[in-house]
């Protein structure tokens, strides 16, 4: 089955402590933020313990060995595994590391922490190695938050979203009560549950944790110091299947002492029945019947395309009745319509590079920008004119007669015409434009 790690600090009130103990505090220690969460229990009275229950086949307690340390006792399920000196020079001090461990078969038991001497004795936090559902499948957590409807607060009258430092709950959000027998029920499918919420000063002197018919247990959330999101209950090992547990306060010693729930965590697998849901649903039960979004999605599908086909089959009867016909398409006569003279731009000038010029001797030894002018007939880098290339006149151009542009009559108008042809052989080629 998959397994996971417990850790759990030494102010939840799932840690039970008998005996005197005490917060570390950095005003009497220096080194207290070298603690886990920068916090601690601490005793010096012989026979003070600390106890927790767990499901597992491991678990340790870590602390601190100090100068100032004595002799401790592990016990797991009543017997002593290990009687050991914490001390340890200055140089030398430890600090979040094992205490004790005991490696044990899966089940329910319980270790012990015990103070054997008039010294310090700390305590960090603790763990174990905790497992629900198979070994070949994922683990799956749900996190359901105080408000959520499962959640079922009696009497309604008693309990109270708004008390001190409820800002610091997960989701800045918890439901409180200093009403003694006021109850909080939740309702889950799943393997183990925690439940999370304060420990201080002004908490809960005495709580009782029940799921189904298991023993009831008793705990309390009273310490030194206010802490928010601390293990209030574990319950693991519950099987398959819906379960019911209830939180009720059974004791103040005043009256500003109260209740407080955070949020609740779920641990199951998919052999149990369970799955990852979006909002932390309590029950998340399984079925074979297929999904309603999938079905809805099918039928809307099956009636679109009846009548996808129902309007094609609608105009192809259209068309064999003739209420369709189709046009024969015009073949557009490109020669005639678009046969308009096209006459060169005034605005261009023609330019051809020689063959005995290139790029380097347009741009002129020296390396500066010489005056070139482009294809377009203006200084290159200026905006070219606004008229295309070629102009497309909106009315068909005057032609001249012949008649007109030569003489009709003999010899005359042969030789006018000769000479008119020498001189355009024998004009000179156009001069290159200026600057280049």
């Amino acid at each position: 089955m998959p397994s996971y790690l417990a850790v759990v600090e030494d102010s939840a009130p799932f840690l039970t402590y008998t005996g005197t103990w005490r917060a570390g505090h950095s005003f009497r220690d220096d080194n207290t933020t070298r603690f886990s969460d920068s916090s601690y229990a601490e005793s010096t009275v012989t026979g003070s313990a600390m106890s927790f229950e767990f499901y597992g086949n491991y678990a340790a307690v870590h602390g601190a060995r100090r100068p100032n340390h004595g002799f401790f006792e592990g016990l797991v399920d009543g017997q002593i595994i290990v009687r050991e000196n914490a001390f340890l020079p200055g140089p030398e001090r430890q600090f979040q590391t094992v205490l004790f461990s005991a490696n044990v078969s899966k089940g329910f038991h319980t270790i012990e922490i015990r103070n054997a001497e008039d010294k310090v004795r700390d305590v960090d936090f603790v763990s174990w190695q905790a497992s629900v559902g198979g070994d070949d499948e994922p683990l799956i957590v749900n996190m359901i938050q105080d408000s959520h409807p499962g959640f079922f607060y009696e009497p309604a009258g008693a309990w109270t979203t708004q008390f001190p430092q409820v800002q610091t709950f997960s989701g800045g959000s918890g439901h409180g009560t200093a009403q003694v027998e006021a109850a909080v029920s939740l309702t889950f499918n799943g393997d183990a549950v925690a439940i999370y919420g304060p420990s201080g000063p002004n908490c809960a002197q005495l709580y009782q944790v029940q799921v189904d018919n298991r023993p009831v247990k008793t705990f309390t959330a009273l310490r030194d110091e206010f802490r928010s999101k601390q293990l209030m209950y574990y319950g693991a090992n519950l099987g398959r299947g819906n379960h019911l547990l209830k939180i009720t306060l059974e004791a103040s010693s005043q009256p500003n002492q109260f209740l407080a729930i955070d949020y609740a965590e779920i641990y199951s697998t998919p052999s149990l029945g369970a799955s990852y849901t979006a909002s932390g649903a309590l029950v998340a039960a399984t079925s074979t019947s297929p999904q309603i979004g999938l079905l809805v999605g099918l039928i809307i599908t099956a009636i679109l395309s009846a009548l996808a086909l129902s309007t094609l089959g609608y105009l192809f009867y259209l068309y064999k009745v003739g209420r369709i016909q189709s046009r024969p398409s015009r073949k557009m006569d490109i020669d005639s319509e678009f046969n308009v003279p096209m006459e060169p731009n005034p605005h261009m000038t023609a330019y051809i590079v020689p063959p005995s010029q290139d790029a380097h001797s347009l741009a002129g030894a020296s390396g500066s920008q010489q005056h070139v002018t482009s294809l377009y007939g203006i200084p290159a880098g200026a905006a070219p004119p606004t008229a295309s290339i070629y102009s497309f006149p909106t009315t068909a151009p005057s032609v001249q007669p012949v008649a007109q542009r030569l003489p009709t009559t003999g010899k005359a108008g042969l030789a006018a015409s000769a000479h008119t042809r020498a001189q355009e052989e024998e004009a000179p080629p156009p001069a290159y434009p200026s600057g280049i």
